[in-house]
């Protein structure tokens, strides 16, 4: 962000476990806005970057999401935050706000009304010990590719942002980057042998790769969606067929997707996953000596 010529107010320092050497890198570059969610951490910020302003996370879980992250990150709102804000107050540290981050994907739109009530709650204890809170970071996993959830979420963050904070001074931040790019790529993967095991079944061999652009979609359990392109001009029958469709890869785990009823198609025929745009493209890996992808625009009609 710094190299974007991005001024260091703007930035915030949002992953709660820090290390020493990169606290200070924030400090010297006037990176302000750190989080933390729980005393060692806090004491770390205090210890080599004493002028931040922080930010306390809280857990707060949607029912449904395809990746929890409250298991790793998050402090429980009731029994612990107050402690956390207490602490603040006793070792001088700036607290400006607080955070959450309901879950990767969530389609559990109350979680947000609930989470903010919470940080509400929060906010007025705060003022109990004198303390006058000012920021809040609803954090992200927003999907990208429905836009009548992501319109019944809007609706219950603003009715709790109505509901808690009548102030007009609180500055409010997301972290949308799954909803700007869930939708930003389709995959075109090329069918490279095609088997058919004793029972019937249909192998189909791709030149792409579960440790490449499927590594994060399949750890989290995100539903592929995918269509078909015949190249050639053999005819196949209507009736779709149990399918496995394999990566290229030396590794019998290098499974994209197992026993799915398809059409049958041909070596050099293409498979065209959709909304591949997601922690997809960075956490491809180079494993068993497979290069990643160059990226070109297709217009398929």
């Amino acid at each position: 962000m710094l190299n974007y010529k991005v001024d260091p107010k703007m930035i915030i320092y949002a992953n709660t476990v820090k290390q020493v050497s990169h606290l200070k890198l924030a400090a010297e570059k006037g990176i302000q806005k750190v989080t933390f969610d729980c005393a060692a951490e806090l004491e770390k910020i205090k210890k080599h970057h004493p002028t931040a302003e922080v930010v306390l996370r809280i857990r707060f879980d949607a029912a449904t999401s395809t990746l929890s992250l409250g298991e790793k990150y998050g402090c429980n709102p009731v029994t612990e935050a107050p402690k956390l804000i207490n602490l603040c107050k006793d070792m001088n540290m700036n607290l400006i706000g607080i955070s959450f981050h309901v879950g990767t994907a969530a389609t559990d739109c109350t979680v947000f009304e609930k989470a903010l009530d919470a940080v509400g709650n929060l906010f007025d204890y705060a003022e109990t010990i004198n303390m006058r809170l000012k920021f809040i970071d609803i954090g992200g996993g927003f999907i990208g590719s429905d836009m009548k959830l992501f319109d019944k979420i809007s609706e219950s963050i603003n009715s709790a942002i109505e509901r808690n904070f009548q102030s007009n001074d609180i500055e409010f931040i997301a972290e949308p980057g799954r909803y700007f790019v869930d939708t930003a790529f389709s995959l075109a993967a090329q069918v490279i042998l095609k088997r058919q095991s004793e029972d019937g079944k249909m192998f189909y061999f791709l030149n792409e790769s579960y440790y490449m652009s499927f590594l994060i979609m399949l750890q989290i359990n995100m539903k592929l969606e995918f269509s078909t392109i015949k190249l050639s001009k053999t005819l196949r029958e209507a009736t779709k067929k149990l399918s496995t469709i394999w990566g290229c890869t030396c590794s019998s785990l290098d499974k994209i997707i197992a026993d799915i009823e398809m059409p049958e198609i041909d070596i050099g025929d293409w498979i065209v996953f959709h909304n591949m745009g997601a922690y997809t493209m960075s956490a491809t890996t180079n494993f068993n000596g497979f290069c990643n992808k160059n990226l070109f625009m297709l217009n398929i009609e």
